[in-house]
Formats: structure tokens, sequence, C-alpha cells
């Protein structure tokens, strides 16, 4: 049986979606993560680094929502990214996580 893979992902409106399987069609993956205690602990950086919304629940990539342009938006994402990425380094060894974020 294949080992299932647990995401991280993004879209364009800034919302954030920790998943397990398959990328959403029409998110950006950002991260990767190879177990499911690599992505328990992944899932903690991301919410602890996230804006998080008025309902309490959805995570916002900063920057994002209120970019206006795509390139605004993209570079709010990668910086966003890089400094997770940052945060998982420090807590994960290199191989329990790969980034999708080239830029």
């Amino acid at each position: 049986m294949p080992a299932t893979a647990y995401s991280v992902c993004a879209w364009r409106d800034g919302s954030i979606e920790i998943a397990s399987g398959r990328k959403p069609r029409g998110a950006i993956r950002l991260f990767t993560f190879r177990s499911i205690r690599a992505a328990a602990v992944g899932t903690r950086v991301v919410q602890t680094r996230a804006r998080h919304a008025y309902d309490g629940e959805l995570l916002l990539v900063p920057g994002v929502p209120e970019a206006d342009s795509e390139e605004e938006a993209l570079t709010a994402l990668i910086r966003w990214a890089r400094w997770v990425e940052t945060a998982l380094h420090a807590r994960l060894p290199e191989r329990a996580f790969t980034s999708e974020v080239r830029a």
C-alpha cells in the first residue's frame, strides 16, 4: 500500500489547507510531509505562523488576501513559505518534508 502524502496548500485568496492525499485542484502546494508525525509537527508550525481569520478556524497566508496584484500575492506567499520552512528545518529532519516553493 502506498504511503499517504500530507501537504500544506494555499489558495489565491490566502487560505491555507492542510490535506492528505492529492493536491486540491487550483491550489499551490507549499510543503509535503512524508509521515503523519511530520505532518503533525508541520501543522503546528503552520498554525503558529499563519494569520487566523475572524472565525478562528480559517488560516491565512499573511499579505496574500490584501495583495493588489498576482505578483504581490506571490511575493507574500514566497516570503511566508520561506519563514515557515526555516521553522520546519529547526523541528524536523531534512528527509521528513519537502518544500515545493522554488523562487
